[in-house]
């Protein structure tokens, strides 16, 4: 018996020993991170850009042709066989001892008039942990896959995170038939444009296609900030749905039509405008009562024919909702139907609401966090768990495979703007610990 205990502590003793060996190394590889490259990554990106208005890199255009030329450019520089999958994502694989992978990444489009850091920050961590292992030589048990996503914010066709929705299987034949309202091009047909293929089906939907995903972000956030905390633990994705609401009134001539009788569309979309603010203010009141989140934004207006001498006869505005639970967004959504017909009422108009698009809120694997927590301890990094209130290409990858995220703080939580800005000791300490974790899921 004495020998048994003797001969478990001994066992006990050399795997301890052997797993601190072995975040000793990791430690080291993380040590030897090559921060003249990650910075000087930014700035080639930064070059590639909308001229005209900085820092815009929108998906499907030139800019973002030439940015992805210039990913993989870098990525066969490290010996890397880049390619693009049936959906359009652009990827990279780096062979370890067994076929199941740990996969990363995250976009390089942007929004009109974006940032330097959202999306790319994540890119380009995954890009810095994969030199360190290929210049430090070792062959991980595991591989690994960088993934640029597809159009990852809102594209012309109405949809976000199509390539991320692609590989999940959700990029409906609805949703490929979709056409630009600018340019009358069909979905499927851009998609093809930026190296996708027909029927457009995705490599990962068998279930032991991929280990885990990992995406580090910048916060688009105040918290972080607030809180002085130098890495997020991201717990979860909140749901989002995007509502187009088209009002019909009467085009009429502004000089000769008495204000009693007019069916004026824009005056119309302006009050119901103002009662979704005053729903979303008493529905974010009530989810926080519950330690849940609610907003809701009306972000895009058109009003028809948008001359200054007529009375608008039409009016489009569309309505952002996120939101932690589905009830939230399901009793908003009731109250804003009341107040639509209100409005119709009110001001003689009539009006439709569709839906665009629809996702369910997400939650991170626990075991995941808890690793990326452990590590941030051992890194010294002051951690904190925080819920994403913008969407991001890991809602979807967390269908497939266990996922987490990984935030670095946003200066003044600004983001979706040109003065978007993380400090460089950030950016360090974020891709510090993804590679950390990194290295833990696969060495």
């Amino acid at each position: 018996m004495e020998e048994e205990m003797m001969r478990e502590g001994m066992m006990k003793g050399e795997r301890v020993r052997s797993e601190e060996a072995r975040n000793l190394k990791i430690l080291q590889l993380v040590g030897q991170i090559d921060q003249p490259s990650i910075f000087a990554d930014f700035a080639a990106l930064k070059a590639l850009t909308d001229s005209d208005q900085p820092y815009t890199r929108r998906a499907f255009t030139d800019q973002y042709l030439a940015g992805r030329a210039w990913l993989v450019e870098r990525l066969s520089a490290l010996g890397l066989t880049p390619y693009y999958d049936a959906i359009g994502n652009l990827r990279a694989r780096l062979e370890g001892e067994r076929a199941e992978t740990i996969y990363f990444g995250s976009h390089t489009d942007t929004v009109p008039g974006g940032g330097l850091y959202d999306g790319i920050l994540g890119v380009i961590a995954g890009i810095s942990v994969l030199q360190s292992i290929i210049t430090s030589g070792e062959k991980p048990q595991y591989s690994l896959e960088l993934i640029d996503f597809l159009a990852e914010e809102s594209s012309d066709w109405g949809l976000s995170c199509i390539g991320s929705r692609g590989l999940a299987g959700v990029l409906s034949e609805q949703d490929l038939a979709r056409k630009n309202p600018y340019t009358d091009e069909v979905l499927a047909d851009a998609i093809v444009k930026m190296g996708g293929e027909a029927p457009f089906q995705s490599d990962l939907l068998s279930p032991k296609s991929g280990n885990c995903f990992v995406e580090l972000h910048i916060e688009q956030g105040p918290l972080l900030e607030a809180l002085d905390r130098e890495v997020g633990i991201v717990s979860g994705i909140v749901g989002i749905d995007r509502v187009e609401i088209n009002i019909s009134g009467k085009q009429n001539h502004s000089g000769t039509t008495p204000m009693t009788l007019r069916e004026d569309a824009l005056v119309g979309a302006s009050a119901l405008i103002t009662r979704i603010h005053q729903l979303a203010i008493e529905m974010a009141a009530e989810a926080a009562l519950e330690q849940g989140y609610f907003v809701a934004t009306c972000g895009r207006l058109i009003t028809t024919p948008n001359a200054i001498n007529v009375v608008p006869g039409a009016a489009q505005l569309v309505v952002d909702i996120r939101f932690s639970r589905t009830q939230y967004r399901d009793r908003f959504l009731e109250a804003l139907k009341e107040q639509q017909s209100h409005i119709e009422k009110q001001y003689q108009l009539s009006s439709k609401l569709t839906r665009l698009s629809t996702t369910e809120p997400v939650l991170f694997d626990r075991a995941l966090q808890a690793q990326a927590t452990s590590w941030a301890e051992r890194l010294g990094y002051r951690s904190h768990s925080l819920l994403s209130g913008a969407g991001h290409d890991a809602a979807f990858m967390a269908q497939l495979m266990p996922t987490v995220m990984l935030f670095i703080p946003s200066v003044d939580g600004l983001s979706h703007h040109a003065q978007e800005l993380s400090h460089e000791a950030d950016i360090i300490r974020g891709i510090s610990l993804f590679s950390a974790l990194i290295l833990d899921l696969s060495l």
